[in-house]
């Protein structure tokens, strides 16, 4: 178990995860990891619990928000399973696969955890930018949906004080 945000939060991180704060200045709010070998990020988000305006479902949103055009294709979208998932005080979780353009291919993978109770949105990304077409170098295979499954089923709230 991998602890994050100063030891508050916690998931199974996949091999080759290297914390990106080492190399570069990554804002309060986020933690970002780089996979070692190929072109892959890995971003925990705190964001403000977003009261959407659109008639999207909530991650549809933040992708929207996060590409800043419409112009993607979902690949899956759907809601995780309180059994799924360890965190109680979520009042939903979404996941999200989808394909974006711009101008070389992206397969973003997300996850939306909706904290009403802390006024907060958790948004985990992971972000491909070999368009899913990532081979095995060194040892370390690329991270996939099942890695990213993985980290949101044993993503958990270890210290709830984070959101005062």
């Amino acid at each position: 178990m991998n602890t994050l945000f100063g030891g508050h939060l916690a998931c199974d991180l996949p091999d080759g995860a290297l914390d990106a704060a080492k190399v570069c200045i990554v804002p309060d709010n986020q933690e970002v990891f780089s996979h070692s070998t190929c072109d892959q990020n890995l971003i925990f988000d705190l964001l403000e619990f977003s009261q959407n305006t659109e008639q999207l479902s909530p991650i549809v949103y933040q992708l929207k928000e996060i590409v800043g055009h419409d112009e993607f294709n979902i690949l899956t979208e759907e809601i995780v399973p309180p059994s799924e998932h360890l965190i109680p005080q979520a009042t939903s979780v979404y996941y999200l696969k989808a394909r974006i353009h711009n101008p070389t291919v992206v397969v973003i993978h997300m996850a939306l955890f909706r904290l009403e109770c802390f006024s907060t949105d958790i948004l985990i990304t992971l972000n491909d930018r070999t368009g899913g077409t990532s081979l095995q170098v060194d040892g370390i295979p690329p991270w996939n949906d099942l890695q990213f499954k993985t980290i949101v089923n044993t993503f958990q709230i270890l210290n709830s004080s984070l959101f005062n």
